[in-house]
This record gives C-alpha cells, sequence and structure tokens, in this order.
C-alpha cells in the first residue's frame, strides 16, 4: 500500500474514532461536550464505506526526457481514478478495575478494495499488510493513560508501526482530556484538534505530522440520540530527501502510472483538506449511530530536476454503528 493511500484510510479511521465519541446525557437543551471515553464492558462495530476519486497531473521541465513524458501521458489517460473500500472497525472493552484500567480491543477488518481507472478498467491491487489489524491495548479512564500490548496485522507489520499506532492512539486520549468537562448547548459550537503522526518517517524529525481541526455543532437532542455538523480541516507540510528509485504516487501506482518525484535533493510536499459532514450519537452507550463525510483534498509535491505532481483528491466517507452487546452504560 501506498503512504498516501494508508494516509487515507489512517484519516478515515481517526474520524470515525473520534466519531464513537462519547457524550453524557443532559437536559435535551445542554449536555457535556465529547468525553471520548469508552464505556467498560461494550462491544461496538462501526462498518464504514468509501469512495474516492483521485486526479494526478505530472509536472515535468522542459527538458525532459522522452520516458518522463510518456509516463505523464500514461498517468493523464487514466485519471481520474475511483477507490471504492468497505471496512469493519469493532471496538470490545471488558471490566473496569477499582483503579481505573479496563483491556480494550480495536479489530479493523478490509473487507472490499477496488480501483478504476477513468476508462472503467480495474486496477489489480495488492494486498495491504495493514489491511486487517487487531490492536490489544489496556485504557485507564481516569487519567486516560494508555497502554499498548499487542498489534497483528494479516501480514508481518512494516518496520515502526507499532510505536505509530501507539503515538496516534495517545494523540488522540489527549485530545479527550482537553475536552473533558466542557459544556455545549444546542446551536453551539466547539472545535477540536485534528493532530495525526503519518506513516512516513521524516529524517530528523521522526513520522510526519498532519494537522487540522474538527468543528462540532450540535443541532438538537432528539430521543437520546445528539445530531451534529461537523467540518475538518487539514494540512501538511513537510520535506524530506527524494527517495533514490522513483515512487509511484498513490494508488496510481498500481496502474504503472507515472512515478513521483526521484532523484537527489529534497522532496516537499504539501497538502490541504477540508470536510463538511453530519453526526449522530446515541448518548446511552455512547455509539455513532450514523457519520457521513465529504472530504476534498489539493497534495503538491515538487522534488529535484524541476519535477512535480499535483493531486485532488474526493472522498466520501459513510460510517454506521451498532451494538453488538448491551454493556454498562455507566461510569
Amino acid at each position: 500500500m501506498s503512504v498516501l493511500s494508508l494516509r487515507s484510510r489512517l484519516v478515515g479511521a481517526l474520524l470515525t474514532l473520534t466519531a464513537t465519541a462519547a457524550l453524557a446525557a443532559k437536559p435535551a437543551t445542554e449536555m457535556s461536550l465529547l468525553d471520548m471515553t469508552p464505556l467498560p464492558n461494550q462491544h461496538q462495530r462501526q462498518t464504514m464505506t468509501m469512495q474516492m476519486k483521485m486526479d494526478m497531473r505530472m509536472e515535468l521541465p522542459a527538458d525532459a526526457s522522452d520516458e518522463d513524458k510518456a509516463k505523464a501521458a500514461q498517468a493523464k489517460a487514466a485519471m481520474p481514478m475511483t477507490m471504492k473500500a468497505r471496512m469493519e472497525q469493532t471496538l470490545q472493552t471488558g471490566a473496569q478495575r477499582p483503579d481505573g484500567w479496563m483491556p480494550l480491543s480495536l479489530a479493523h477488518r478490509q473487507l472490499e478494495m477496488s480501483l478504476t481507472k477513468a476508462t472503467g478498467v480495474a486496477v489489480p491491487v495488492p494486498p495491504s499488510p495493514v489491511g486487517n489489524l487487531d490492536i490489544k491495548a489496556r485504557l485507564n479512564t481516569k487519567d486516560l493513560s494508555f497502554e499498548l500490548d499487542e498489534v497483528q496485522g494479516q501480514q508481518a507489520m512494516p518496520e515502526g508501526m507499532k510505536p505509530l499506532m501507539a503515538q496516534m492512539m495517545k494523540q488522540f486520549l489527549a485530545m479527550a482530556q482537553a475536552v473533558r468537562g466542557q459544556k455545549l448547548k444546542v446551536g453551539e459550537s466547539f472545535e477540536m484538534p485534528l493532530n495525526m503522526a503519518l506513516p512516513m518517517p521524516v529524517p530528523g524529525q521522526g513520522a510526519g505530522q498532519m494537522q487540522g481541526q474538527v468543528h462540532y455543532t450540535l443541532n438538537r437532542i432528539d430521543k437520546g440520540i445528539a445530531y451534529f455538523d461537523v467540518g475538518v480541516k487539514m494540512n501538511l507540510n513537510t520535506s524530506m530527501p527524494a527517495p533514490a528509485a522513483p515512487a509511484a504516487a498513490s494508488a496510481a501506482s498500481a496502474a504503472n502510472a507515472a512515478s513521483a518525484p526521484a532523484g537527489a535533493g529534497q522532496l516537499n510536499m504539501s497538502m490541504q483538506g477540508d470536510g463538511q459532514g453530519q453526526l449522530a450519537v446515541r448518548l446511552a452507550d455512547r455509539l455513532a449511530l450514523t457519520n457521513d463525510m465529504t472530504l476534498q483534498t489539493h497534495m503538491t509535491m515538487t522534488g529535484p530536476n524541476g519535477k512535480g505532481m499535483q493531486m485532488d483528491m474526493d472522498m466520501q466517507i459513510q460510517a454506521r454503528g451498532e451494538s453488538l452487546k448491551r454493556g454498562s452504560a455507566t461510569r
């Protein structure tokens, strides 16, 4: 799997995890805001479908070789490409100990994945080493401390994936800690930071960082369900040494399309994105019943020798939640 397609999955996964945020019940005009701590003895599942349209344009210098021009023309002929995916994320928690610790497991399953060119021709999609993940951890609901015990995938995990998963979960819980105890009334809004480490090392800096904000507006509370409008803004700016050999860009690699800028020197990457959606959360068991989002991003990559790439992605995500086993809805 490419960095870009994995990034897209992680974005979708993080938004869905955010959607499973816990909301403590209050009168119908006021509630505690986004206490994202899972409850003990829960077994919940989110089923998510995603459709992403990608349009990639190669930028070449005036003295580009015939080979590079041919690759750029091949990439242009395949665009826009459409990726469709369906996945499940199952969260299960156990009994909570008096000191606040409880076991937590998260299973991610890739159910379907397809990629097609603009002509409608299907492109083979190689299996991803992180398509299926099983994460076992422990969470302290009092101070939101977190310990990652085990991460398993359908194949050998990529180097550094376990520390990355732990870092992402700690960032997520840090957001939960920041919003505990705040109040929100119907018609009011709240912004939460969206900072996510990316599975791509930046020399001297560790993993790359995507930053942004999620904006929630509480529309109404009806029959124990809270309804929100959601807005998302994201940005990424990073640099790294350009690869010595051509590295295919995003899912277009599967179509043998043009390569990302490569060669000696720096590879600069910037990305901006924004999205809009709706979220409905059942208060009693802190379950995101629906979470629909549209997300648009624009990425620019510039490398040495005047080579570059522009990529636009338009993503639609729909998630549906269900409770698999009734558990305690009290702290």
